[in-house]
């Protein structure tokens, strides 16, 4: 497939009904999103990984590629094959579902599409975009980012508790 990088567009994701935040419309290329810097087409990747885990419960390289790059448009298994030796996971093991490597999938994705190095700043910089309190979960589906606002808010209301009481 040919890059996107022009229209910051790292994953090559086609034009839908679904709009991102760093989405410039109309896009310069007929067929593929264009974003406003390379960190909110990375924004949109993770966004799209997080969507493919939690509505529809894709959370193999296998299940997550055939639907990122189905086999009309693409030689899919020479995809999954190349993401799976990119970071070095068995294609139909359950992915860890962390920043690590959600961060590693998106950099996988990133340079098949492109055949060029990514640059990580700007991965981490979309990842940062993204909302990294979503990609992080524990036992029970309960998310970090939960437990840190709860923490948080009770933290601060104690200290407002000590200063009028």
């Amino acid at each position: 497939m040919l890059a996107k990088i022009p229209i910051n567009n790292p994953g090559n994701i086609r034009i839908s009904n679904e709009k991102f935040i760093g989405e410039v419309t109309p896009s310069s290329d007929a067929q593929f999103k264009q974003f406003s810097s390379m960190a909110y087409g990375y924004r949109a990747m993770f966004k799209i990984l997080d969507t493919y885990r939690n509505s529809y419960q894709l959370d193999t390289i296998t299940e997550i590629i055939s639907r990122w790059a189905p086999p009309a448009e693409n030689d899919t298994t020479s995809y999954i094959n190349s993401v799976s030796s990119s970071i070095n996971i068995n294609p139909n093991q359950v992915l860890p579902y962390d920043q690590d490597t959600t961060t590693r999938l998106v950099y996988a994705i990133s340079y098949h599409e492109n055949g060029i190095t990514p640059n990580m700043a700007e991965i981490q910089d979309g990842l940062k975009l993204a909302g990294t309190i979503e990609l992080v979960k524990v036992a029970g589906g309960i998310s970090i980012g939960v437990i840190i606002l709860v923490v948080a808010f009770l933290y601060i209301n104690r200290k407002k508790t000590k200063h009028n009481g």
